[in-house]
């Protein structure tokens, strides 16, 4: 009888840090990801907003060139 109830405190102690291992590997996770999370998605914000930018110019770029051939053909006629 006593070595099935030691047994049976062993697989609980066990069982118990298993289930510490497993929430120890969580909160690590959820710190990591608190720590660098909002560092990725900053990133990736300037970054979307950087290209955006970069569009903008180009087409603006475009534009322009096209209203100054616009221009130079108007003064021709």
């Amino acid at each position: 009888m006593v070595n099935i109830s030691l047994q049976h405190e062993r697989r609980i102690l066990k069982a118990k840090k298993k289930q510490q291992s497993s929430l120890d590997k969580i909160n690590m996770y959820q710190l990591i990801r608190r720590r660098y999370g909002d560092v990725g998605l900053s990133q990736l914000h300037s970054t979307v907003v950087n290209v955006c930018f970069g569009l903008l110019n180009i087409l603006l770029l475009k534009l322009c060139n096209k209203c100054k051939s616009v221009a130079i053909r108007c003064m021709q006629l």
